[in-house]
């Protein structure tokens, strides 16, 4: 006759090794639901912010799930530059920051050279390439003079920047908690 858990505890106490594989097989069944809910995710925050390179967007090590696959990337403290044209000055641009398989930071910015509000430049970013993560995003714009970026430093004097790391998910993951009853 097949003895229950609560049984095999009650009789035996808890043996170490049952409890490892119980606990390993509650951590694959958690990260098979997080891959299947949330698909190509971060799982820790990147930390976009100002690279030491004052025209570049830095980021702390994150970790990030494509296909399934937990991913590392490395700070990049210099940062990652910006690209595009010209924002003309009082308009917004946005950047979004994308990273694939392959370990390499994408920069993906909004379609127009300038946009009437952050919102309207975010939304004017294309759509995630197949296969990336979005790190996050930033907005600038710029009151005393057009923004150039790789030469505008995002430190710059009348410049707003808003920097908004990507969701890592994790608040729509129920949490459970397991206890054992002595």
């Amino acid at each position: 006759m097949a003895e229950t858990l609560q049984q095999g505890i009650d009789e035996n106490g808890v043996l170490q090794g049952d409890l490892v594989k119980y606990l390993k097989n509650v951590r694959d069944l958690v990260n098979s639901i997080q891959t299947e809910k949330l698909g190509d995710t971060l799982s820790s925050p990147p930390g976009l912010a100002i690279g030491s390179t004052a025209q570049n967007v830095a980021n702390d090590e994150f970790h990030f799930k494509i296909a399934g696959n937990l991913h590392r990337k490395a700070a990049v403290a210099a940062g990652t530059a910006l690209n595009g044209v010209s924002v003309p000055q009082n308009e917004y641009a946005a950047w979004r920051f994308q990273i694939g398989t392959d370990g390499t930071i994408d920069v993906v910015r909004s379609t127009a050279s300038g946009y009437a509000s952050a919102v309207a430049a975010y939304q004017g970013v294309p759509v995630l390439a197949a296969d990336h993560v979005e790190m996050g995003y930033i907005t600038v714009v710029k009151t005393d003079g057009n923004f150039v970026p790789t030469t505008t430093g995002l430190d710059d004097g009348n410049t707003t920047v808003v920097y908004t790391d990507g969701s890592t998910g994790k608040t729509d993951i129920v949490t459970t908690a397991l206890t054992l009853d002595r």
